[in-house]
């Protein structure tokens, strides 16, 4: 009995399995193709969004090299204007050392007017801010050794031009401040700071204080007056035949007057008589300097340094 129920159970149970396998699978077969339809439609989208991703890709590699080269040549530019800077810093120091050396103003007893070993007892100090004065530069140094002057370069209206001199006693006491002052930071500028010596001037200031000095075509004209007019010049000139340009030295940075010029003639035995006729002249009240120019031409930084204001107009 038990055998006959059994049986009639595995029967059941096979002819369930077989009606349902088929509702299993058909609703995958179904499924299936259109899946597959979906990929296939979608195949040329992919194409397409990998080929814009490849694009994309080769114009970001191409934009990466260009900044990079940028990068490089803006390097290179800075390098190179950094040297520039350099040598324009180095070559305006040794312009400024000249410019304070030569600028005399008549109420001043000039401590620039000392002998040579006391000059060499003296420092140059540069890139001053525009505030500091005369005591501050004297304290400033005083611990260095005893200090016996201070001269700050001043323009035609008392403003200080960023550089001056400080005079010691000992030589011992120019070789400290040197050291210790030389490159290191005051008030937030990074402070110049050397031995005044004869070595440091220039063949030229050299050869302006030397006399007599070869006739040449252009004479020097210093020691005048800051606040001469080009008026006066030309009528101080105006008696003196052959000339063919006068300059007058400038500040490059405000454009004041230096007190010293330079006058062009036609001939060196025009500028020969025209230092005869000019020897023991003055302008205001002071006596002009007088000696004949060398390796100055005509246009020489002429837009930066000089003007010229000769005129053959009667006045």
């Amino acid at each position: 009995m038990h055998c006959l129920r059994r049986a009639a159970l595995r029967s059941a149970l096979s002819a369930t399995r077989a009606v349902l396998t088929p509702r299993a699978i058909a609703p995958f077969a179904a499924v299936a193709p259109a899946d597959c339809s979906v990929a296939r439609s979608a195949s040329p989208q992919a194409i397409r969004f990998f080929s814009q991703t490849l694009r994309k890709a080769s114009e970001d590699r191409q934009l990466e090299e260009a900044q990079r080269k940028s990068e490089e040549e803006l390097d290179r530019q800075v390098v190179a204007d950094a040297r520039q800077d350099v040598e324009e810093s180095v070559a305006q120091t040794e312009a400024d050392i000249q410019e304070a050396m030569q600028e005399v103003t008549p109420e001043e007893p000039a401590p620039r007017r000392r002998s040579n070993e006391s000059s060499q007892k003296s420092v140059f100090v540069r890139n001053l801010v525009f505030e500091i004065t005369e005591e501050h530069l004297q304290k400033a140094f005083a611990k260095y050794g005893e200090v016996e002057g201070v001269f700050i370069a001043r323009d035609p209206r008392g403003m200080s031009k960023g550089y001056g001199f400080v005079h010691f006693k000992t030589q011992e006491a120019v070789d400290d401040a040197c050291a210790n002052v030389n490159g290191s930071f005051w008030h937030g500028r990074r402070v110049t700071c050397i031995p005044r010596t004869q070595k440091k001037e220039s063949p030229r200031s050299l050869r302006h204080r030397n006399s007599p000095s070869t006739p040449t075509a252009q004479l020097f004209i210093g020691n005048l007056p800051y606040e001469t007019t080009d008026a006066e010049l030309n009528r101080l000139f105006r008696s003196i035949d052959n000339i063919t340009d006068v300059r007058v030295a400038v500040d490059r940075t405000t454009g004041w007057p230096r007190g010293f010029a330079h006058v062009d003639f036609k001939s060196v035995e025009a500028a020969m008589e025209a230092m005869k006729r000019l020897e023991g002249a003055k302008l205001g009240d002071r006596e002009l300097k007088l000696d004949y120019a060398h390796g100055y031409r005509k246009g020489e930084n002429q837009d930066k340094t000089s003007r010229s204001i000769f005129t053959d107009e009667s006045e």
